[in-house]
């Protein structure tokens, strides 16, 4: 198991069923799908712990794909307080989330959210 299969396994309970949670890099089917894909960025020292704990920081991409862009706006809306709230329900601070930018890719039709998240982790 890696941190972030992990991870997946923390939020999925909390998540509504109706969300697509990805964690790996891959290319899936979203439409119609509030999606979440989870991608590691960065290994930190955790300075105040013993030896062996570290920060693992994660992008959570929270996105929906669509043509009706006041659907995919209220669609998201929802889906970014869910995944917040599923966040909150977490096990005592097990993850911290940091910040949130919203984005639109025109490309592919998405409007969503990186969510900065940190955890501790054993490594």
């Amino acid at each position: 198991m890696s941190i972030r299969s992990d991870l997946a396994g923390l939020i999925r309970p909390h998540l509504p069923r109706t969300f697509k949670l990805v964690h790996d890099e891959g290319t899936v089917d979203t439409r119609g799908k509030i999606v979440v894909r989870l991608s590691q960025q960065s290994f930190r020292p955790l300075p105040e712990a013993p030896i062996g704990n570290i920060l693992v920081d994660f992008t959570a991409r929270v996105f929906v794909e669509g043509e009706n862009l006041a659907r995919m706006e209220d669609d998201l809306d929802a889906g970014v307080g869910d995944f917040l709230a599923a966040i909150d329900k977490l096990p005592g601070g097990t993850v911290a989330w940091t910040g949130a930018d919203k984005f639109g890719d025109t490309d592919s039709g998405a409007l969503g959210y990186d969510i900065g998240l940190t955890i501790t982790a054993k490594s």
